[in-house]
């Protein structure tokens, strides 16, 4: 590939690509190649998605459109729903306790969408 970042394979990468400050040379390939792939990395169910679901969460949850990324706001609200529905205790338990914190209304409003989101997959 000639992609500046290569896809990430496992969910550790992932969560590093995301974790790539702004300054970084290559921030934005990096954050977009975690995007990208994060939702169907997440439903392959790897073995350490109890341990990395909660982070990943969170850490898409505090995540802004820094570099105007073109459908940002729905690869994040697809990779969180996809965490609720692989981890919906653990990850359900985090974003309903982030409801009650200090945090924007666009917070809250992303994360009642995902929960809603991820209700209507499970419910069939």
């Amino acid at each position: 590939d000639l992609l500046e970042t290569p896809k990430p394979l496992h969910l550790i990468e992932a969560l590093d690509l995301l974790r790539t400050g702004e300054n970084h040379d290559h921030a934005y390939s990096r954050h977009e190649a975690a995007m990208n792939a994060l939702p169907d990395l997440i439903r392959t169910r790897p073995d350490n998605l109890p341990d990395v679901a909660v982070s990943l969460a969170l850490q898409l949850l505090r995540m802004e459109n820094k570099f105007n990324m073109e459908g940002f706001d729905k690869k994040q609200g697809d990779a969180i729903r996809a965490l609720l529905v692989e981890e919906p205790l653990s990850v359900g338990q985090s974003l309903i306790e982030e409801l009650f914190e200090d945090i924007g209304l666009a917070d809250r409003l992303s994360i009642l969408a995902s929960l809603q989101g991820a209700a209507f997959e499970l419910s069939g």
